[in-house]
């Protein structure tokens, strides 16, 4: 399979970059432009929108469909909601926030869900989302359960392994974001579950892949 590991380092306004994807979008894939929270309101509504907040240590991600439907993954740490994320949405006023999917359990992806006032959304692997007209979200994994019918011997005291993974669609832009899910990386006893294969074969060919474990060395089998 092909990845193209995005580490998000850029930062516009306070917030992480912004990246645009059309449907008509050719291959050789070139990476999407990054533009600031500013950007024109109506150039928004046009195409697939992916932001990237800039929470520090931490994952929060806003997919808004060209209908301005909007779906956030996690709310990051505590002090993300009110700092970042919604001083966000009140300024962009056409986006219709109707999802809240929390990837797992830890601190620094669902730190912030009450200050949220929204009720995280339930998903199992095999799902699909239809976000607006033509952006689709896959669950491809869930709990350690794929969505080809097959379950992973994840240790349940494992948050990391039991994330949620997400693949965006848009036309042939694929997007791929998989939380913390480990891919076999660390030494003992920091070993990890290879479970990154298993969503390779999955997801084939993807865009982007938001670099999961926020780019930790038990990412990508330990490749950076």
């Amino acid at each position: 399979m092909r990845f193209c590991a995005l580490f998000i380092i850029v930062i516009f306004g306070g917030c992480g970059p912004r990246f645009l994807a059309t449907k008509e979008e050719s291959k050789p894939y070139a990476a999407p432009a990054a533009y600031p929270k500013e950007a024109d309101n109506a150039e928004m509504l046009s195409t697939l929108n992916i932001i990237a907040f800039d929470i520090g240590q931490g994952d929060s991600t806003l997919v808004i469909s060209p209908e301005g439907e909007a779906v956030l993954i996690d709310t990051g740490p505590y002090g993300s909601w009110n700092s970042k994320i919604s001083p966000y949405l009140t300024e962009n006023p056409q986006i219709n926030l109707e999802y809240l999917i929390i990837t797992h359990s830890d601190n620094d992806h669902d730190g912030d869900v009450e200050a949220s006032g929204l009720e995280p959304y339930a998903v199992s692997a095999g799902d699909v989302i239809n976000l607006g007209e033509n952006v689709y979200l896959s669950i491809l994994a869930a709990d350690c359960a794929f969505t080809d019918g097959s379950k992973a011997a994840c240790d349940e005291k494992d948050d990391n392994a039991h994330s949620t993974v997400i693949l965006i669609e848009y036309g042939n832009f694929k997007y791929l974001t998989t939380g913390d899910l480990p891919g076999g990386g660390g030494k003992p006893p920091y070993d990890t579950i290879d479970l990154e294969t298993k969503i390779g074969e999955l997801a084939g060919d993807v865009d982007i892949l938001h670099a999961g474990h926020h780019g930790s060395c038990n990412h990508l089998g330990g490749q950076q």
